[in-house]
């Protein structure tokens, strides 16, 4: 009877046992050491399948790795997908608006130019009228006080040597100031007396006298 209940209780652990390995996964039972003692302990069979579950295993995990592949690329794939619709979206709504542009435009050339554009025209061609009117003043401001500066020095010269020959210090000395207000002109001999300077008039008494 000992023997009997012994052998019953070594069958009952070692059922046990093999309901434990067949749990555990094949990379697992492959890489723990009680693996490797415990399968010194079984029979031959127990080994041959625990081996075509490893291989199995294997064969399934190379599928999965695949699936993984192709729905990571798939993501990417659909993200692209996304980017195109929104620039193919922005292309369609900037044709529109080219497209209603175009439009206006060639009403706009079958109706002829508004109102509003021959005013604007015409307020171009004023304007430019009076650019070319002020230009034009401008030259001949210019031109003028050319020809004052002119005058005014070959005024001063005029006095200086009529100053020398009439031996008068007053206006020897006398330098060109062309910011007073008053400028005197020699006209002696080319303008008339109502325009000689008052200092003219001194220098041409000295001179008589």
């Amino acid at each position: 009877m000992a023997l009997e209940e012994q052998r019953h209780k070594d069958g009952v652990k070692a059922s046990n046992l093999m309901r434990k390995e067949s749990l555990v996964s094949p990379l697992r039972q492959a890489k723990c050491p009680r693996y490797e003692d415990s399968e010194r302990h079984v029979n031959g069979p127990t080994k041959l399948q625990t081996l075509s579950t490893l291989m199995d295993y294997k064969e399934f995990k190379a599928p999965q790795e695949m699936a993984m592949a192709m729905t990571t690329k798939a993501k990417l794939v659909l993200r692209e997908l996304k980017h195109v619709k929104q620039d193919l979206l922005s292309t369609k709504d900037r044709c529109a608006r080219l497209e209603e542009e175009n439009r206006r435009l060639r009403e706009t050339i079958d109706k002829g130019f508004r109102e509003e554009d021959d005013l604007v025209r015409l307020q171009l061609e004023a304007l430019l009228a009076e650019k070319a009117r002020l230009t034009q003043e401008n030259a001949n401001y210019s031109r003028e006080n050319q020809f004052l500066y002119e005058m005014a020095e070959f005024h001063h010269l005029k006095l200086r040597e009529l100053a020398k020959s009439c031996g008068s210090p007053r206006l020897m000395d006398d330098e060109l100031d062309f910011n007073g207000e008053d400028v005197a002109v020699d006209s002696v001999s080319i303008y008339p007396p109502d325009v000689i300077g008052p200092q003219s008039k001194d220098v041409i008494e000295e001179c008589s006298e």
